[in-house]
């Protein structure tokens, strides 16, 4: 679905590592879930509740927390699948 969508390159790029759910790091999760939270941050400082970038960070969080800082930030969709991602 997301393929056909403004995401598609992204979700191109990162199709192999969703497939195989191995994420070498090309981007780390950790500087996503960081680069998301100054977003959020800098909305709140303009009285902007960003809810779409604040579920989208508690996804981040909770890879970060399942072990994948270091992975690549694809491997959010292991976290949201249910799954443990591997590196």
């Amino acid at each position: 679905m997301l393929e056909g969508s403004q995401l598609s390159p992204a979700v191109r790029a990162k199709r192999t590592n969703i497939e195989s759910g191995h994420y070498p790091p090309s981007f780390k999760l950790r500087h996503a879930a960081k680069d998301l939270r100054l977003v959020i941050e800098a909305g709140a400082a303009v009285d902007r509740d960003l809810r779409v970038s604040a579920a989208a960070r508690a996804w981040l969080d909770a890879a970060v927390e399942c072990g994948a800082a270091d992975m690549d930030y694809s491997a959010v969709v292991a976290t949201i699948m249910g799954e443990e991602p591997k590196s």
